[in-house]
């Protein structure tokens, strides 16, 4: 028996120490070129001029809105026309090849036309702007469609979702344009859409349609999703690229109780509020299932690359420890998010009166569907819990399950992590999932190579600027953004 505890010891201990070993010597995945790119350089004038740019396209009050008016539509005609009158050098290249109200589909022709292209997503609608008073510290610190430039920034809504995008792109056609560049090998779509913030099925939609009727099935797709970020994820220190290689699905469900209305001097033994909070909590305490799938499991392998001991074994061998880490994700909302379908009550309706008892009541939960699920398994799953709550249930949005996931060791996302690394030489690259919903929803069937990645630089303060208070984006990263996307095109 002794000698068996002391082999069994030894087989442990020299598994942990192969474990560890195979950690620390295994390298990044992270492309590194053999020579280091030299990115083109642009002059004084060349980076005022496009600080102005950005500045104007800001300016243009693009919100969108889902019954939007002749008055709302305005801003967007006078946006495109604003890229017309901008990028001469770049239009005198691009066909126009399809428009659905103010969203537009460009293509710049290839040598090899017989070659399936690439297609670019970028949007120009904005969520509307909050109190943007200068003397309050939650307001804005400029108006918020000034488009104000400074020494560093460029501030407005649009900096970072996602006019820089559509301006980026274009200034990069444009430089090409004008420098003579030669084409691409393959043939080059740019899509900008204007109701992204509301679904996109008035834009992005019809443009998938309109590629699909025409049997244009891009090699591969890339519409915003992930960034590069510094400072945010724990215990890493360089800057990380993640490349949303999925995208999590949508569903809203209505849960709703009837109760029997009259004087509150008299209540049952549950209220119609009482029953749907009942439902609420037992939704609450029984999530659905966590999974760690494989865009998770190979961005905390490469990440695990710049953690220490025994941080970097748990997540390198993640194969091994999934248990141990799911139980950890589980404690933050933003990694719990990664590894399951979530839900959130949003809304709830129903009592009128303080002394009154409610005749209905409702509530609006929203789910992202995790790539792992689908929207019957959640509908079963909130079937099982509610029952015997009195409590009825259904769906009332359109459902979009998540999206496909792309093999993040293929062809098409290694153009896109070779043109990161070109442009930020020292980042992390790793694939993801992206959380929220983005227009590449719409053009699902059309290519097996779609990921969401815009190069904006963001620490930990930026990210509430999205759809926040006090937008901007850095000049410096939006000649980064020029550049990347310049690169890109070289790289087709």
């Amino acid at each position: 028996m002794n000698r068996l505890l002391i082999f069994t010891f030894f087989v442990v201990i020299a598994g942990l120490i192969g474990l560890t070993v195979t950690a620390s010597l295994n390298k990044p995945a992270t492309f590194v070129a053999d020579v280091p790119y030299e990115r083109a350089g642009h002059s004084s004038d060349e980076k005022q001029d496009y600080a102005e740019r950005l500045s104007q396209a800001i300016q243009y009050q693009t919100i969108s809105s889902k019954e939007a008016s002749d008055t709302d539509q305005k801003p967007f005609a006078e946006f495109n026309d604003f890229l017309f009158k901008s990028f001469s050098g770049a239009l005198s290249k691009l066909t126009l090849e399809y428009s659905s109200e103010y969203s537009l589909l460009f293509s710049l022709k290839g040598k090899q036309p017989s070659l399936a292209p690439m297609l670019l997503i970028a949007h120009s609608d904005v969520v509307p702007a909050q109190n943007h008073r200068a003397d309050t510290t939650s307001g804005w610190q400029y108006p918020p469609f000034s488009g104000h430039i400074d020494d560093q920034y460029v501030w407005g809504r649009g900096a970072l979702d996602n006019k820089s995008a559509i301006l980026a792109i274009f200034e990069a056609l444009e430089k090409r344009a004008r420098s003579n560049a030669e084409d691409s090998h393959r043939t080059i779509y740019i899509a900008v859409t204007h109701d992204e913030e509301v679904g996109g099925y008035r834009g992005a939609k019809k443009i998938a349609n309109y590629l699909k009727d025409n049997n244009i099935r891009p090699y591969f797709i890339l519409d915003e999703g992930q960034a590069v970020t510094q400072g945010v994820i724990p215990n890493v220190e360089k800057p990380v690229a993640l490349i949303g290689v999925s995208q999590k699905g949508y569903m809203t469900v209505e849960l709703s109780a009837k109760g029997e209305p009259g004087h509150s001097m008299m209540p049952p033994e549950a209220t119609a509020i009482s029953s749907i909070s009942h439902a609420i909590n037992l939704l609450t305490n029984s999530p659905m299932s966590p999974k760690m799938t494989g865009p998770v499991k190979s961005m905390f392998r490469e990440l695990s690359h710049e953690m220490g001991f025994p941080t970097n074994v748990a997540l390198f061998h993640n194969w091994l420890s999934e248990p141990l880490l799911i139980a950890q994700l589980e404690k933050n909302p933003a990694t719990n998010a990664l590894i399951r379908s979530s839900m959130s009550v949003n809304v709830i309706s129903g009592g009128i009166a303080d002394n009154i008892l409610p005749k209905q009541v409702t509530s609006l939960l929203n789910y992202r569907i995790a790539p792992h699920n689908t929207s019957d398994e959640i509908l079963a799953h909130i079937r099982k819990a509610i029952d015997g709550t009195g409590v009825e249930m259904k769906v009332v949005s359109a459902i979009e399950e998540a999206a496909p996931i792309t093999d993040h060791k293929g062809d098409a996302y290694q153009i896109v992590e070779q043109a990161i690394t070109d442009i930020f030489p020292d980042v992390i690259v790793a694939p993801s999932i992206t959380l929220s919903t983005t227009d590449s929803r719409h053009f699902a069937d059309l290519s097996p190579n779609i990921l969401r990645f815009c190069p904006i630089l963001l620490n930990k303060r930026d990210l509430n600027r999205f759809h926040g208070v006090d937008e901007r984006i850095s000049r410096e990263n939006y000649i980064q953004m020029i550049d990347f996307y310049g690169r890109l095109i070289d790289k087709i």
